[in-house]
């Protein structure tokens, strides 16, 4: 089932890529594209969330640390939030604080998954 999703998700993320290749773009466009492809993204990563967890239940959950660009990782976390924020008339900002640092060490998806989780906690909208 695993293959079934990826393989055209993968397609849509690929030719995602292949057209933020053209120089034509308008930024408009351009932006569309880049939604379209953190949005595949993220997809992706919601079905990885759902192998992990039988992988959680079997036993077999590896961790893989590695260096994170954190400003930019933030960046990307805010630009996934962003999607649901604006459909619901929120806006969103992301200011780094001058001592942040730069790099840290971790997995980065797994501390993806936890940033992408706790957005809606607390939140009587979750559901909506």
């Amino acid at each position: 089932m695993s293959h079934e999703l990826r393989t055209p998700l993968n397609a849509v993320l690929g030719f995602a890529q292949l057209l933020q290749l053209d120089r034509d773009l308008s930024l408009r466009q351009a932006g569309f594209l880049g939604t379209i492809r953190q949005s595949g993204e993220h997809l992706l990563a919601l079905i990885n969330d759902v192998l992990d967890l039988s992988r959680i239940e079997a036993g077999h959950l590896e961790l893989h640390a590695g260096a994170i660009d954190l400003p930019k990782f933030l960046q990307t976390i805010l630009n996934i939030v962003s999607v649901r924020a604006r459909a619901k008339g929120v806006a969103t900002t992301f200011e780094a604080q001058a001592d942040l640092p730069r790099q840290v060490k971790g997995d980065e998806h797994r501390l993806r998954q936890v940033l992408l989780k706790l957005r809606w906690i607390g939140d009587p909208r979750a559901g909506a």
